[in-house]
């Protein structure tokens, strides 16, 4: 059936839009499934749709959620060894090695002191022979504190669905990975990557699964983030792209917060979030979501707001069923919005926006005309 659906979903939709809604079912089945959430989160979330299902903006509720977070930094066991000056004996390369080529031996799968462990030498490793390299995350590990991925560092696992799994146990309103804090500059050049990994939430509620405040050139490539308030967010942030990926079953998929510019986001399955697939912020820029799926986010796929952001090539089925059945919501603020080339079953776009473009769009069901000059 996997196969089926895989060699289903490669095929044209050319002249098949009337099968468009099983092909979907199909192409999301081929995807890993993502874990369920306990009934603690649903009475953490309760109130924020009931707000939503009112009326609310989307923003005012993700800054609420936003506003407490923090990092946590300090851990029960002592600081990690220095790394050596000729760096971990036995690895396969000083700037390519593998978590568990650098784990003290005993620290088990389902055992914190990975975190902290991990953590620690993230802390350590800037300016040394393993700095300006790849750690391949290739085994389980538990954290309870927040990661701060280094400057021109890859952090990578081995598959988007593989064993190289980050799972958090973390307090409410904590960031699980983000990048270290500027000493000068707003917004600081990463040149960053995390790429092929799988990363996960414990504990109820609040968490942001990466954090990509005050950077820009970071490529997120093929990750797995699920359970978090925040997928993904970031304040001050430019020129990030995120790719091939799957943030279902979080708050937000995607949060793009205040002082946004030119987020890619492309080829991503987002789906099941329980507020809202992506949300835009009113200050965000030139921002592009292009192809993949946004499918089954009960209040809303993406909630456009700010000024010039696209989305094109895009595939909406199923999203909006408590909020109106709307895919797209376009606030009458957002200015020179373009929807493009994208395709909506059982789905609408609510357009409120005097500048918006809508153009060569296709639907299985009704949608809002095009209006393209």
């Amino acid at each position: 059936m996997k196969q089926e659906a895989q060699t289903q979903c490669r095929k044209t939709l050319a002249g098949k839009l009337a099968s468009l809604a099983p092909i979907a079912v199909f192409c999301l089945a081929a995807t890993p499934q993502v874990a369920a959430q306990s009934p603690e989160f649903d009475r953490y979330y309760a109130p924020f749709e009931a707000r939503l299902a009112a009326g609310e903006d989307l923003q005012t509720l993700t800054d609420e959620i936003e506003a407490p977070l923090h990092d946590v930094l300090a851990g029960p066991i002592p600081a990690c060894p220095a790394i050596p000056p000729g760096g971990f004996p036995g690895v396969t390369s000083r700037r390519f090695y593998y978590l568990s080529e650098i784990l003290p031996a005993g620290i088990g799968s389902n055992d914190p002191a990975c975190g902290f462990w991990l953590g620690c030498f993230l802390d350590q490793v800037a300016g040394t022979v393993h700095d300006t390299a790849t750690l391949v995350i290739d085994r389980q590990c538990v954290s309870r504190r927040t990661l701060v991925v280094p400057d021109r560092f890859v952090l990578a696992g081995v598959g988007l669905d593989g064993a190289g799994r980050l799972l958090f146990n973390l307090p409410s309103s904590a960031r699980a990975l983000r990048f270290k804090p500027p000493a000068a500059i707003p917004v600081v050049i990463r040149h960053s990557q995390i790429r092929d990994l799988s990363i996960g939430n414990q504990l109820c509620c609040g968490q942001v699964g990466i954090d990509l405040s005050h950077s820009t050139l970071v490529d997120i490539e093929n990750v797995r983030v699920s359970g978090f308030a925040f997928g993904i967010a970031g304040h001050a942030s430019y020129f990030n792209t995120i790719e091939g990926s799957n943030l279902s079953t979080n708050g937000v998929g995607i949060r793009q917060g205040d002082d946004t510019t030119t987020w890619q986001m492309r080829e991503n399955i987002i789906s099941f979030n329980r507020l809202a697939g992506i949300g835009f912020h009113a200050t965000t820029r030139a921002s592009v979501v292009s192809g993949g799926v946004l499918e089954s986010n009960p209040f809303g796929a993406i909630f456009l707001r700010g000024t010039g952001n696209i989305v094109q090539s895009t595939w909406f089925e199923t999203n909006g069923t408590s909020n109106g059945g709307f895919a797209i919501r376009v606030p009458p603020a957002a200015t020179n919005t373009r929807i493009l080339t994208s395709l909506f079953s059982n789905n609408d776009i609510l357009d409120l926006s005097p500048s918006t473009l809508r153009c060569y769009n296709t639907a299985v069901g009704p949608l809002i005309a095009d209006n393209c000059p």
